[in-house]
């Protein structure tokens, strides 16, 4: 069985994949600002879990 990625980097993924296909610059931008959020709020997450 393959390990399954945790939820964060399965996202970014995603993100990843939809950034490839943007067909314009707007698109891209707005997938590149969502992948920011998603950091951003996993990042805010692990520091108040220390």
């Amino acid at each position: 069985m393959a390990a399954v990625p945790p939820p964060l980097e399965l996202k970014l993924m995603v993100k990843r994949s939809q950034y490839k296909h943007a067909t314009t610059e707007r698109q891209k931008r707005l997938i590149a600002q969502q992948a920011k959020i998603l950091k951003r709020k996993q990042g805010n997450v692990t520091q108040c879990q220390v």
